[in-house]
């Protein structure tokens, strides 16, 4: 994934050819109607090339209207004589914790709704045109479904939370869960699926092409009056996704949610269920490749999405997935699908215009202001493959993107005369880009995570602060690493030179501020801080320094910026007003005003001659990382993680510096890939919260460049 510098105006597959097989059942009735409540709490799942993992865990159902089962369903359809004991089959597993008695209605109950499941399957790909294919189960000799029975190696108690995990670690090692699907009810006592706390009526979850599961409490609730759960997780072990563009969807939690969309029913037409002359094994996936922009405009309607997807032995469906926004839902659902009738290369568009169909009245391209998208391609095979990004809106001000590092940009700076920005990451480089061409002039390799990065004030020596413990010295125009100045107990994260280049200050975890005459490359003062020092900063007099600083929020002084006196070395100073660790500090051009940015999300504007908090500037949704002054101390910029709240913002913010009002508010975008956390499936790059960094000013203030990235 790569991370970016945004600068803004300040104002492979075994080919075979395919078998089809249908399997021929008696004519079948439709789908009467019932009532349908269900409520959806997560699901979990991973965003990569491959078929997704995807677990769905729904709500008890609540059907006190509901006294008897569906009349279509309400027997057991024996017509149905499929083939037994046969690869990619559903199986079916009754799970017995140690100190429950056996229940023969439990697994009688399992025998009956199987059948219903299968019939409704058979049905409804019939009505949508796919001959009435279905999946087959397993079965005894008589013809009769087959039910394992598995003892548990615990008690109830074990079983009653996170109760999906705890049954699958027992029962993973006896069955092949990535070569057939497991339809398994656990007998506990609370008539459903515990999940940290919650209590869930199923589960369902794809492994790979060929496996999964649907785990469902024993008790079957009321005979089977929400047989509807069972076809709808059973739906998710099969790879179906959510559909709520109709609440008629078995996949959807409408009341009416009776039948297959024709999106599913199509995915279903070539999954290897439903087709047992499909090759089993899984092969190299169609391939992806999104050729439309990811950044669009404020203010647009709706945004052209394009694929270029290719398969030598032909394509059948590309579906577009977006994420459900809701707390209790969190899971994929279909956007979009379109059909591709055996082509081997096309291009597919989607017009995408930001509404979640599960969340209508609420979504749009502005709200967020970043939407994860997610692809899947299907062949002929049955073989999926997924690709994902995100659409980001761009700022009328962004005027450009310098890509490049590999990792979160950690600091940006501007050279004295503005002609080029220099970038540190934790990729371990320092990156020197030229501000008019906007193309990379050098990348300096480091041999640690970069913390912070300066330009003295002729413009000619870069000093670099890490995790090496050391600063470096680099000299711009060469590119040479000059110097290293050792002296750190542990990492370095800021570092500031004095106005007239003849100083060096940097900040460590050690506690430790050290002075370095930057001629003799020698270290002339200590200053003993008692905490982690975040950041360090001159006074453009250059008399004095200001230090922010952490020492966890337990301290009574956690929050606490500290002002040295340079010549004397002493501290001069404590402003104590932050709630939380402060990260970043920055003097006014003229001195008389310091601003401090915190973990408390505020920014606080401080009177430096009386020591007094002024201004308190509030709006962030999350730590204040970065701060910086205009070059007329006008405004202050100042860059966050609002990101780590769920907003999207990765927010810049700027500030009328004289009235405290927040000026304009810009979006840091990046060109990253989407990643699934695999136990609680939020979507967020690289899994985790992203934010700015950093933010500086260009000398003429007429630009202002932020570097951000993913923890």
């Amino acid at each position: 994934m790569k991370k970016d510098i945004i600068a803004s105006r300040s104002r492979s597959k075994e080919h075979k050819p395919m078998k089809k097989s249908i399997l021929r059942f008696p004519s079948l009735s439709v789908l009467s109607a019932c009532i349908f409540a269900l409520l959806c709490l997560s699901s979990i799942g991973q965003a990569s090339l491959q078929p997704s993992n995807d677990v769905h865990f729904c709500l008890p159902l609540n059907l006190e209207d509901t006294q008897a089962r569906d009349s279509i369903y309400a027997a057991t359809k024996h017509a149905l004589n499929l083939n037994v004991g046969e690869p990619r089959t559903v199986r079916m597993i009754y799970f017995l914790p140690n100190d429950r008695p056996f229940r023969q209605e439990v697994v009688d109950s399992m025998k009956v709704t199987i059948r219903q499941i299968q019939t409704f399957y058979a049905e409804q790909m019939q009505a949508h045109g796919y001959g009435n294919k279905t999946f087959r189960f397993e079965t005894d000799a008589q013809g009769e479904p087959l039910v394992h029975r598995v003892d548990g190696q615990h008690p109830d108690s074990h079983y009653l939370d996170n109760t999906y995990r705890r049954v699958l670690d027992e029962l993973e090692p006896k069955f092949d869960i990535r070569e057939n699907i497991y339809f398994i009810a656990i007998d506990n006592s609370i008539d459903a699926i515990g999940n940290n706390g919650q209590r869930v009526e199923g589960v369902g979850i794809r492994r790979g092409k060929n496996g999964g599961y649907a785990l469902f409490p024993g008790q079957f609730r009321r005979e089977m009056a929400s047989w509807r759960v069972t076809v709808h997780e059973l739906g998710h072990a099969l790879g179906l996704k959510h559909d709520f563009r109709d609440d008629s969807y078995i996949m959807s939690y409408g009341v009416d949610s009776g039948i297959l969309s024709q999106c599913n029913a199509e995915f279903l037409a070539v999954h290897p269920y439903f087709n047992p002359d499909i090759e089993a094994p899984a092969a190299s996936p169609p391939t992806i490749e999104l050729i439309s922009p990811t950044k669009y405009p404020t203010g647009s309607q709706s945004v052209s999405i394009q694929l270029k997807v290719s398969d030598l032995e032909g394509l059948h469906q590309v579906i577009l997935f977006v994420r459900t926004r809701d707390l209790t839902v969190r899971g994929l659902e279909v956007k979009s699908c379109r059909g591709l009738n055996q082509k081997k290369d096309t291009i597919v568009e989607f017009d995408y215009d930001g509404v979640i169909p599960y969340n209508f009245s609420t979504s749009n391209l502005s709200r967020p202001p970043v939407h994860p998208i997610f692809v899947d391609a299907i062949d002929t095979d049955g073989n999926v493959s997924r690709v994902s990004f995100h659409l980001w809106e761009i700022s009328s001000q962004h005027i450009a993107t310098f890509e490049g590092h590999t990792h979160l940009v950690r600091s940006v700076a501007f050279s004295p005369d503005g002609k080029t920005l220099a970038s540190g990451s934790q990729d371990s480089t320092i990156k020197l880009w030229d501000v008019a061409t906007r193309t990379n002039i050098a990348t300096l390799k480091h041999t640690h995570l970069v913390r912070s990065v300066a330009f003295s004030s002729d413009g000619l020596i870069l000093a670099v602060g890490s995790n090496s413990k050391a600063v470096k010295l680099w000299d711009v125009v060469t590119g040479r690493d000059i110097a290293t100045l050792s002296g750190h107990a542990h990492l370095v994260l800021s570092v500031a030179f004095s106005p007239d280049g003849t100083m060096l200050a940097s900040g460590s975890q050690d506690g430790t501020i050290k002075l370095w005459d930057v001629a003799t490359r020698t270290n002339i003062a200590t200053l003993r801080h008692p905490h982690f020092v975040e950041s360090v900063a001159f006074s453009p007099d250059g008399t004095t320094l200001a230090s922010g600083a952490w020492v966890g929020n337990s301290s009574a002084d956690a929050g606490t910026v500290w002002l040295w006196d340079v010549s004397t070395r002493q501290n001069i100073a404590k402003l104590e007003r932050h709630n939380g660790r402060v990260n970043f500090v920055m003097f006014s051009p003229d001195g008389k005003t310091l601003a401090s940015g915190s973990d408390d999300e505020t920014v606080k504007l401080w009177d430096v001659a009386t020591r007094t908090n002024i201004a308190t500037l509030e709006g962030h949704r999350s730590s204040v990382r970065s701060v910086a002054f205009s070059p007329d101390g006008a405004v202050l910029a100042s860059g966050s993680e609002d990101n780590s709240s769920g907003s999207w913002n990765n927010s810049v913010k700027l500030w009328d510096v004289a009235t405290g009002e927040n000026i304009v508010t810009y979006r840091h975008v990046d060109n990253i890939s989407s990643t699934y956390n695999p136990v609680f499936n939020i979507d967020k790059p690289s899994g985790q919260a992203q934010s700015v960094h950093s933010v500086a000013f260009s000398p003429d203030g007429t630009t202002l460049a932020s570097g951000a990235g993913s923890w």
